[in-house]
This record gives C-alpha cells, sequence and structure tokens, in this order.
C-alpha cells in the first residue's frame, strides 16, 4: 500500500495549496451505495484533507462511492457544465483508507472543475489598456520667451507597462526681438508625435515616461516692420517627458514636463538691421491636465 499512500501525500499537497485560494467551493452531495466506506466517513475525511464541503441541496456536483472487489470507484454525475465520469482506486479492505482515498478523489476533482473556470476568467482579462490625455501647456525656450499652448493624446499600454503613444500639441505664438528695431519675429509650431510609453503603478500614484519622435510645422512671420512676411516648414524632432499622476477610477489628475529638441536651425533678421538672430532649438514644456481610461 506504499505506492497509495504515497500518492495520497502528492494530492493533499495539492488540493490544500488551491482549496484555500477558492472562495466559493463548489455544493457537492456524496452518496455510498455501502458501508465501507460509508457516507459519513467519506464526508469527514473530505472536510479534514480539504475546506470543509457545504451541505448543498441539490444534486450538482454529486459524487457516487462504489464498492468493489479491489476498493472504491468513484462516480461523477451531474457536475456544473455537464462533466461526468467515474475514477477507480485500488485500496485494501481496510474502510478508513478507503473513506481517505475517497475524499482525495473528490477533492481532486472538485480542484480541476473550479481550475478550468478559473482559468476562462484569466484568459478573458484584457491585455491591453486604452486611455486618453488633455493638458494645458506652457512652453519655453527662455526667460523671455514663454507661451501657452494645449495637448492632446491617445495611448495604449500593454499590462506589463509598455506601450504606445500618439500627442498632438500646439502653442500661441513666442516673440524675438530683432536688434534695435521696435520690429520683431514671431514664431510657433503645431506638432504631432509617435513613439513608446512606459506607466509605472504603485497604489494609486501613476508615473509614466514617454518617448517620441516629433514632426511639427513650423510658422514664422514679422511684426512691427516696414514689410512683413510669414513662412512656413517642416521641422522634425525628438520629444522625451515624464508624468505624475494619481488614479481615481478611470479618471487621472497628472502634471508633467518634457523637453523637446529641434536640430534644424532657424534665422531671422529684418531688412536693413545688421542683427541676425536664431531662433531656440530646444522647447521646455510644462503640462497639467488629467487622463481618462484603465491603465495596467
Amino acid at each position: 500500500m506504499r505506492p497509495f499512500r504515497a500518492w495520497v501525500v502528492v494530492v493533499l499537497s495539492g488540493v490544500a495549496t488551491s482549496g484555500v485560494a477558492v472562495a466559493d467551493p463548489m455544493p457537492i452531495e456524496v452518496r455510498a451505495s455501502g458501508s465501507c466506506p460509508s457516507s459519513e466517513a467519506v464526508t469527514a475525511e473530505l472536510g479534514r484533507i480539504a475546506a470543509a464541503p457545504e451541505e448543498a441541496t441539490s444534486v450538482r456536483g454529486r459524487f457516487d462511492i462504489l464498492e468493489s472487489s479491489r476498493g472504491v470507484r468513484v462516480r461523477l454525475g451531474n457536475a456544473p457544465g455537464g462533466a461526468d465520469g467515474e475514477r477507480a482506486i485500488e485500496t485494501s479492505a481496510d474502510c478508513a483508507e478507503r473513506a481517505i482515498a475517497a475524499a482525495v478523489v473528490i477533492a481532486s476533482w472538485r480542484t480541476d472543475l473550479r481550475s478550468k473556470v478559473r482559468l476562462d476568467l484569466e484568459a478573458s482579462t484584457p491585455s491591453w489598456f486604452p486611455s486618453t490625455g488633455v493638458a494645458g501647456l506652457g512652453v519655453a525656450s527662455g526667460i523671455a520667451t514663454w507661451a501657452w499652448g494645449a495637448g492632446l493624446d491617445l495611448q495604449m499600454a500593454h499590462r506589463s507597462g509598455w506601450g504606445g503613444r500618439l500627442a498632438a500639441w500646439g502653442t500661441s505664438y513666442r516673440t524675438q526681438v530683432l536688434g534695435t528695431s521696435p520690429g520683431r519675429a514671431r514664431w510657433t509650431r503645431w506638432v504631432l508625435g509617435i513613439g513608446p510609453v512606459y506607466e509605472l503603478a504603485r497604489d494609486r500614484w501613476l508615473l509614466i515616461a514617454a518617448a517620441q519622435v516629433a514632426v511639427g510645422r513650423f510658422a514664422v512671420r514679422g511684426e512691427d516692420l516696414a514689410s512683413t512676411r510669414q513662412e512656413a516648414a517642416v521641422d522634425v524632432g525628438a520629444r522625451l517627458g515624464i508624468e505624475v499622476g494619481f488614479r481615481l477610477g478611470a479618471f487621472v489628475p497628472c502634471a508633467g514636463v518634457a523637453a523637446v529638441g529641434w536640430p534644424r536651425s532657424h534665422r531671422v533678421k529684418a531688412l536693413g538691421v545688421e542683427d541676425e538672430r536664431t531662433l531656440p532649438k530646444l522647447d521646455v514644456l510644462l503640462a497639467a491636465g488629467f487622463r481618462w481610461g484603465h491603465g495596467p
């Protein structure tokens, strides 16, 4: 009987581990065809090795214990989903050992049935989480070049934390004085960026790091000059930034800072004035707004 007892120990370990994790045990009914083992003995052993069985009033999950010349047979009927079947265990003629064997089989069988349901639930858990962000911006390239703007982004994050973000932002015009002339140059960019993002969640706090390739429409025009004109060009740059947020359900107030570099040079000059200026190549963005959507 040593192989049977070793098998019982192994199964008991698995049942004890999984049985505790299940908060809603499947209602069962144990019926024995004879007295060796009896229904009461099997039920008592089942309550000792696993979670105590509920006294079910229905026949859902009914287990029949049948005696045989070599041991017992456990038959399952009316289980959830229409599952049924039979398992045979070879044991000695000792009724106590037969009760233990039947209880172990029933406990492991119940665990198998519950595991199928639990796996189905886990499989339905979403892997990707969409969200959108809206923010007001303050952008500066120097002390005297502040401007206001707004940003909007669409994000898709995987439950691992990694994801991607598509963002658009723009600002009002900034001013560059041209020498001693009363005239000045005014410029702005409207930008579209795309790139990877990573979310790190701790309780309700959220830290987001993002990097993007940025493509912008650069526009510049003269002001308070004898003759003015406006020009436009396409800029390509890169943005790096971080955000901090506090999750309130799907609503996440957040604030962040980012730097955007523009490698291409843009020079402005007023005719008749010996002063040529190169517009800044670095923008610092300060953002405050909110995100909407559940995260990983």
